[in-house]
């Protein structure tokens, strides 16, 4: 359902799509001013959008019952001239008087994770395909390279974004691989794996808030192996800005 330019319904505001409120923990220390910080939370996004029902009202009124089901989760789109975002959320309550002349209904919606993503996805890889076969040709009795994997050890990604953000890390093998260790050179931390990869398997590293995982596919088949993540791994999330990437392996990392 599109709101904008629709002509069943008056959009008449939508009130929470800027940042919403952060909770900031401090203690008193007796006999100093002010305060200490310990810690700060972002809190639940509510957003509320106040609509009106156009000819047929009933029907369109109906219809907003549909596409916005109490207690579901929904997903909402929000584009400007700048970003394409969108943000899941559940909707809290859809209300307002049905013995108006002009009714108004007031849809709040609860997002538990707070922040907007963007609907375009980026993509940084560690290794490249490079084209080699061109036009005319010829083929020698050894054969020619059609096309070459150039691979390196290192790989920035940047965060476009307002805040910082966990990532999905793929680590696909096409030899045996074991222990792989992703590194974050600016502080020396890092994420490592005790595992034997095998050729075509495929680890599945999220490191988002609520949704960490390490999933293995082999042969079509999907495994949770969180099990072999290293003591003291951290789960990496993207700061502002560039974030610069290396790995290694006990062997394979070729």
């Amino acid at each position: 359902m599109t709101l904008t330019g629709n002509k069943n319904y008056v959009i008449r505001s939508i009130d929470g799509l800027t940042p919403p409120f952060a909770t900031v923990n401090s203690s008193v220390v007796a006999m100093v001013d002010g305060a200490i910080y310990n810690s700060a939370r972002v809190e639940t996004r509510n957003i509320i959008i106040t609509i009106s029902p156009l000819i047929p009202v009933e029907a369109n009124r109906n219809a907003l019952y549909k596409y916005f089901p109490i207690k579901k989760k929904i997903r909402l789109y929000y584009e400007n001239g700048m970003k394409h975002v969108y943000i899941d959320g559940y909707v809290d309550s859809i209300d307002g008087s049905l013995f108006e002349i002009s009714q108004t209904l007031t849809i709040s919606i609860i997002c538990l994770e707070p922040y907007w993503k963007s609907q375009i996805l980026s993509n940084a890889d560690v290794s490249d395909t490079e084209g080699l076969f061109e036009f005319p040709f010829a083929i020698p009795s050894d054969g020619i390279e059609f096309s070459r994997i150039n691979k390196t050890s290192t790989v920035n990604i940047v965060n476009y974004g307002d805040v910082e953000i966990g990532m999905i890390i793929e680590l696909i093998a096409d030899d045996y691989v074991s222990n792989p260790t992703i590194y974050r050179t600016a502080t020396g931390e890092m994420f490592s794996l005790i595992y034997y990869m095998h050729p075509k398997d495929k680890i599945t590293i999220n490191t988002n808030r609520n949704s960490k995982s390490i999933i293995l596919t082999r042969n079509g088949e999907k495994s949770n192996i969180i099990n072999s993540l290293v003591m003291g791994s951290v789960w990496f999330e993207l700061d502002l800005g560039d974030n610069i990437f290396s790995y290694k392996c006990d062997d394979g990392a070729n």
